[in-house]
């Protein structure tokens, strides 16, 4: 059977299309399948693709788990900072000092090489990204004119009817309109480096001056100005935040000043040998600035204690000269009421205050042997006090104006004190001086006198 000619061209113009409109999609791009064989590598690139995505991912993974460890690091040196400060301030031994001294430096040396790492990955990744990009837009053509994201046309009207470009909708209309459809797509422009292509752009605008939403030339950002000229910097517009002022809660800087504040994030996935490596410098810091506080605020804790103690007899002693210096300006025998002090065991009693507390100790003491407290018969007599015992007791009283009684420091006591030889003035005799109170020796011997008492500080 033969074929005419018009017919041969239409069963092949048939099969042409058939073949051109099997594409399929290959990480966001079309692909055509024309051609023979162009299954398979369709499924070879995308399997590639695949792998190239889980590669990527793992590395993420593992560059946010570094990034994790060494914040914590950072937090780790700002406490043994305060660590050691403390330490050195309380006289933590010179050994343990030493110890997180080295293991600070080590940290730091690993913190700054880890940076440095990254600083260099993160150029090279850029680089990378930037060469892909121009490559992709070098070859987005085929050989035969076509890009290779519009479906293929056949018959008489495919080199007449224009189609539609990837980048017609950041183009005005009338441009859009009259670009012819194989011409190829600009090479981004990045030279910023970051990655991302600047839109074609009508003349007469630059880069930044359009607005992505609606492909309108954006309102310009005019500088607040005052009568000395601008508020801010011609770099600066109303959608950055300023460098003074944080743009939200999460950016607030927080210092960690103890061990035990500092966070070490869990391992949550495979970690390379350097990020492990930091991890071990980072708990070997946290343990020994952990010692070095604890040592510290023992010794500080303890200094406290001394401190407080010396306070405590320096404003006793004051007080002490001050009750000693109160009664100076007074008579034997003229001491007002309101100057003196009670013992609580016997408030009937009067004596010069710290006489007074002397002798509360010493009946605390004597309370503990005895299980009684001490009887005070007599204690501050008052001149006319004085008179009054001259005249019913004789020379066992002092002439009025001189005793003893008569300042403030002097007791009678009982109870068996009152007795030589008793065990309660043995006990006294033993155990009174302790407390400052003694038995003059004039009591002992010209005038026997087991009960009277002095205070002499």
């Amino acid at each position: 059977m033969r074929l005419t000619k018009g017919a041969l061209v239409a069963v092949l113009a048939a099969g042409m299309t058939a073949t051109a409109a099997v594409a399929r999609t290959v990480d966001g791009g079309l692909v055509g399948a024309s051609a023979p064989g162009a299954s398979a590598a369709s499924g070879a690139r995308s399997a590639d693709g695949w792998a190239a995505r889980d590669q990527a991912e793992a590395s993420s993974k593992t560059a946010l788990a570094r990034t994790a460890v060494i914040a914590a690091a950072d937090d780790a040196l700002a406490a043994a900072d305060a660590a050691q400060t403390s330490g050195e301030a309380t006289k933590v031994d010179d050994a343990r000092l030493a110890k997180l001294d080295k293991a600070r430096a080590k940290l730091k040396r690993l913190v700054t090489q880890m940076r440095t790492e990254q600083s260099v990955e993160r150029r090279s990744s850029g680089a990378a990204s930037r060469s892909s990009d121009r490559a992709s837009g070098s070859a987005s053509d085929d050989p035969a004119g076509t890009p290779a994201d519009e479906p293929s046309s056949t018959g008489s009207d495919a080199a007449t009817t224009p189609t539609p470009s990837s980048t017609a909708s950041d183009a005005p209309a009338s441009e859009a309109s009259s670009a012819p459809s194989d011409t190829p797509t600009s090479v981004p422009d990045d030279s910023q480096g970051d990655g991302v292509a600047a839109p074609d752009l009508p003349d007469g605008l630059t880069s930044g001056a359009l607005d992505p939403a609606s492909a309108q030339p954006a309102p310009a950002v005019t500088a607040p100005t005052t009568a000395d000229g601008p508020l801010t910097s011609a770099a600066e517009s109303a959608d950055v935040p300023s460098l003074g002022a944080s743009s939200s809660a999460d950016d607030e800087v927080t210092t960690v000043d103890h061990a035990d504040d500092v966070e070490v994030p869990a391992v949550t996935g495979a970690e390379d040998d350097d990020t492990l490596a930091l991890r071990d410098a980072v708990s070997e810091v946290v343990e020994l600035s952990e010692v070095v506080e604890d040592t510290a605020e023992a010794k500080e804790a303890a200094a406290k204690k001394v401190a407080a103690k010396e306070a405590a007899q320096e404003k006793a002693a004051a007080q002490r000269a001050a009750w000693k210096a109160s009664l100076l300006g007074y008579a034997n025998g003229r001491i007002p009421a309101s100057a003196l002090c009670a013992p609580s065991f016997d408030t009937s009693a009067l004596l010069r205050c710290d006489a007074a507390q002397d002798l509360e100790k010493l009946d605390a003491a004597y309370h503990a042997a005895f299980g009684t407290h001490l009887t005070i018969s007599d204690s501050y007599r008052s001149y006319a006090g004085q008179v009054a015992c001259r005249a019913t007791k004789g020379s066992l009283c002092a002439t009025p104006g001189t005793s003893n009684h008569g300042t403030g420091v002097a007791v009678d006591l009982g109870a068996g004190i009152q007795t030589f030889g008793t065990r309660q003035y043995a006990w006294m005799k033993a155990h009174a001086a302790q407390y400052g109170w003694h038995h003059p020796s004039w009591a002992e011997t010209t005038k026997l006198e087991p009960w009277h008492w002095e205070y002499v500080g």
